[in-house]
């Protein structure tokens, strides 16, 4: 066991075994923090995987030396008499972890731990599992709909609240315009379906209008043959736009008026922009084609 010489540098790392008995670990390396765990637990090596997730500041050596050897001494007292014992690698304490930076919440009835934008997290089998949120997210899952500048994470987080907005914007206007287009797409009430209900071609026009997203998309699936990918897409829009437009920032998970709410927000707001693009070409291509139609089909009638 050593502790840390002048210039070396111990970390804190999330050491995964059998998805159950992960946990963080403080060492000087991805080999010394997964050798806690194989001589400790009894875990074949094979089995363990060190993710590094930030450096341990050296002001905090001293408290930690002080904890180890009194654990030590508490069981472990035939090795507490060697002589100048340093402290090895060990398991970080909730303390530690605080004073890292991370923070906890219970959510769902589970408790949770968000550090550096990742949230860890147990299901209800007791397994755990992690997923990244806010500027780690947008760092990690960049798409051409968002094109912020940013070079490292540390730079991006500065501006966090500032994009949480601009995303919400852009949302806002993803949602306006794809109903715009879906409801002047009139092309579609001309199916044999739909023209039962309606007598002359302003019929058609202002009933298409006047119908909600959802039943603008029933009305199409019930008339034309859709594909099933786009079925898919369509789906996964409509559920995350209803999210959205009805109250989403009031839900504890992605509360607007907490730290962590707003983060989770804005990965939702990402995959929720990823659907967008794709229904906006579409439902912009719905109304060229109706608009075609009725310039070459129906201008003389």
């Amino acid at each position: 066991m050593r502790n840390r010489k002048k210039n070396n540098n111990w970390y804190l790392y999330w050491v995964t075994s059998d998805g159950y008995e992960d946990c963080f670990v403080v060492a000087p390396n991805a080999q010394s923090a997964k050798r806690l765990e194989f001589c400790t637990n009894g875990f074949e090596w094979s089995m363990l995987r060190a993710e590094r997730v930030m450096e341990v500041p050296k002001r905090y050596d001293k408290i930690t030396n002080y904890l180890w050897i009194r654990w030590q001494r508490e069981h472990n007292p035939e090795f507490a008499k060697t002589s100048n014992i340093h402290q090895g690698a060990y398991y970080a304490e909730n303390w530690l972890l605080e004073r890292l930076g991370a923070k906890w919440r219970i959510i769902d009835k589970k408790k949770q731990m968000l550090l550096l934008d990742k949230v860890y997290a147990h299901n209800e089998y007791g397994e755990s599992y992690t997923y990244v949120i806010g500027a780690r997210y947008l760092a990690e899952n960049s798409n051409s709909k968002i094109n912020f500048d940013y070079n490292n994470y540390s730079m991006f987080e500065n501006g966090i609240e500032e994009i949480l907005y601009e995303m919400m914007g852009m949302a806002t206007k993803d949602c306006h315009e794809i109903e715009y287009f879906f409801s002047n797409s009139f092309i579609f009430a001309v199916s044999e379906n739909q023209k039962k209900k309606y007598n002359t071609i302003n019929d058609f026009i202002n009933g298409w209008s006047k119908k909600t997203l959802g039943n603008l998309i029933s009305s199409i699936e019930e008339s034309f043959y859709i594909k099933e990918e786009w079925k898919i897409c369509i789906k996964g829009f409509i559920e995350m736009r209803n999210q959205f437009i009805h109250g989403l920032t009031t839900k504890e998970r992605y509360n607007i008026n907490d730290e962590w709410g707003r983060r989770e927000l804005i990965s939702f707001l990402a995959i929720f922009l990823d659907y967008c693009e794709p229904v906006k070409a579409i439902a912009e291509s719905c109304l060229i084609a109706s608009l075609h139609f009725a310039n070459n089909k129906l201008i003389n009638k």
